[in-house]
C-alpha cells in the first residue's frame, strides 16, 4: 500500500500510527489497513482529529500554489470600530453557514471537489518598520 503513495516504511508507520490513534483505521500485518470511517470525518472542535491534523492541514493549505483563476485570495488590514468588527464576523458566519448548506446539497453529487476556505478576523498590529530590512537601500 505505501508504495502506491511513494512513501518510506518509516513514514508509513508514523502515518498509520497517527491515524490508528484517532480511530480512523485498524492496522494489520504486511502493511494492510482497514478504514474505520467512510467519507469525510467529523471534526469536533478541539477533538482528537482536529488536534492531530489541524496544524498540518493548515500548513499544507497555505503552502499550495495559488492559481489566480481558481482562487479568490484577498488580504487586507483594516481599521474598524467594534460595531464594524462585529458586522464582519457576522458576515463570515453567514458565509460558513452557506458553505455548509452547499456541502449538504452536494452530498450525493458525483462531481464534487474539495475546496479549502480560510477566514480570520482578528486583531493584527503590523508595523511598517518591519519592511525596512526588506527594502533596497537608497543611495
Amino acid at each position: 500500500m505505501r508504495t502506491q503513495f511513494g512513501i518510506s516504511k518509516s513514514e508509513f508507520a508514523i502515518a498509520v500510527r497517527e491515524l490508528e490513534s484517532v480511530s480512523l483505521l485498524e492496522r494489520f500485518p504486511n502493511e494492510k489497513v482497514k478504514l474505520l470511517v467512510q467519507g469525510e470525518p467529523v471534526w469536533r472542535k478541539n477533538g482528537p482529529l482536529q488536534t492531530a491534523f489541524k496544524k498540518d492541514a493548515l500548513q499544507d493549505f497555505l503552502n499550495q500554489e495559488i492559481s489566480q483563476k481558481a482562487a479568490a485570495l484577498r488580504f487586507g488590514i483594516y481599521k474598524l470600530n467594534p460595531i464594524e468588527v462585529q458586522r464582519a464576523r457576522l458576515k463570515v458566519s453567514e458565509l460558513l453557514e452557506s458553505l455548509q448548506m452547499g456541502e449538504k446539497k452536494s452530498k450525493n453529487a458525483t462531481d464534487t471537489k474539495s475546496f479549502g476556505v480560510l477566514l480570520s478576523i482578528q486583531k493584527f498590529d503590523w508595523i511598517m518598520e518591519c519592511l525596512g530590512s526588506h527594502l533596497p537601500k537608497s543611495t
